[in-house]
């Protein structure tokens, strides 16, 4: 298990993304603190960084001011250990086999990059993740082990410059993907899953997408591309054709306006969507806990206070389902989240009523008091 985060700064913005994603990362945390490492843009310039240790990266990251865009990864080992060499973000690139080079940051576990490793060495690619181990390490015979999460990024950038016709991975994943030019420009940031999570929130002034944030759940099996030129997107089904994929991306332009319905329902103009489906609950309502702070209370106060206590717990058993299941690119279950909101706003609305009143009794009665 890992986590990833990713935070953009849309439209000319120079909003502070270090600090948010640093936050997003103390929020996360239990996701991996084994390996960690970053990307950034600043001024239109790639910076990268990655370590095995958490202060020492924080500490780099600080350095980091008016970032476009970062990309960051902290990890719980899996195919490889924590060495600087196997940490995220992990280098895509080949002068003769792919015409863009890559950063990638992902979560997940790609069951056949042995496969895929071979297949790809066959073609003529180097892996750059070798990393040295003891023989008995992951109970295999031999020395030097790569990261599966090459493996994906290869697959990934022959999908995207169309090289080949489908993203041959098995597992499960999530993942950030950069794409530069050989000249190291920025051009565009990729992103999808086929199961494990991703969370994503926007307002006219960032995008953050990250393993655990606070959200939307992005739908699985699409491929996002998000065009850092024209801060436009565009998105296609990952099992589609690569084709049609590059009919897709050659319609970004600066002068499109206009959005599909499907991108509207996705997020990436969300509008009112979004606003309605916003759970009631502020994130920093506090809800004080009568039965710590008071020695005594009366039979029918402390009945009030387990009554409220229930309906914080639907709300946040609501909160938790609305989060996990609710899919932007489906009717029915956008159906579904109006109605979760509809009784979380009347549990909350509820739950206020009784909070107040208790606060009335506690509050005047000096009995009442530790």
């Amino acid at each position: 298990m890992c986590g990833i985060i990713c935070a953009i700064s849309k439209n000319g913005g120079k909003e502070d993304l270090t600090t948010l994603v640093k936050e997003q990362y103390d929020k996360q945390a239990g996701r991996g603190r084994q390996g960690f490492g970053y990307v950034a843009i600043v001024d239109d310039k790639v910076i990268y960084a990655k370590s095995r240790y958490h202060t020492e990266i924080l500490a780099s990251l600080d350095k980091i001011k008016g970032a476009k865009a970062i990309l960051f990864h902290h990890r719980i080992p899996t195919s490889s250990p924590n060495a600087v060499s196997a940490n995220h973000p992990i280098f895509i690139s080949d002068e003769k086999l792919l015409d863009n080079k890559y950063f990638l940051i992902h979560n997940g576990h790609i069951s056949n990059f042995e496969t895929l490793q071979e297949e790809h060495e066959k073609e003529g690619f180097n892996y750059k993740t070798a990393t040295p181990c003891k023989k008995s390490y992951y109970g295999k015979d031999t020395e030097d082990y790569v990261t599966d999460s090459e493996a994906l990024g290869i697959e990934l950038a022959k999908f995207i410059e169309g090289k080949t016709k489908k993203i041959g991975c098995t597992g499960l994943y999530a993942f950030m993907l950069l794409q530069m030019t050989r000249n190291n420009e920025p051009i565009a940031i990729y992103y999808g899953r086929n199961g494990n999570p991703i969370k994503f929130y926007q307002n006219e002034k960032l995008m953050l997408m990250a393993s655990e944030a606070k959200g939307l759940i992005l739908p699985i099996d699409k491929l996002y591309r998000y065009d850092l030129g024209t801060d436009k997107y565009d998105c296609i089904d990952m099992r589609e054709e690569a084709d049609d994929f590059y009919k897709n991306v050659t319609r970004i332009t600066p002068n499109q306006e206009d959005y599909s319905y499907e991108q509207e329902e996705l997020g990436f103009n969300v509008g009112k969507i979004a606003k309605d489906l916003e759970f009631p609950v502020p994130e920093n309502y506090f809800w004080r806990d009568f039965i710590s702070e008071y020695s005594t209370m009366d039979e029918n106060t402390r009945g009030l206070v387990e009554e409220r206590d229930t309906l914080v717990a639907d709300l946040e058993e609501l909160n938790n389902e609305l989060l996990d299941n609710i899919d932007m690119t489906d009717k029915n279950s956008i159906e579904y989240g109006h109605e979760i909101i509809k009784e979380a706003r009347k549990k909350f609305n509820d739950a206020k009523e009784l909070d107040n009143e208790i606060r009335k009794v506690v509050d005047n009665n000096n009995a009442y008091l530790m």
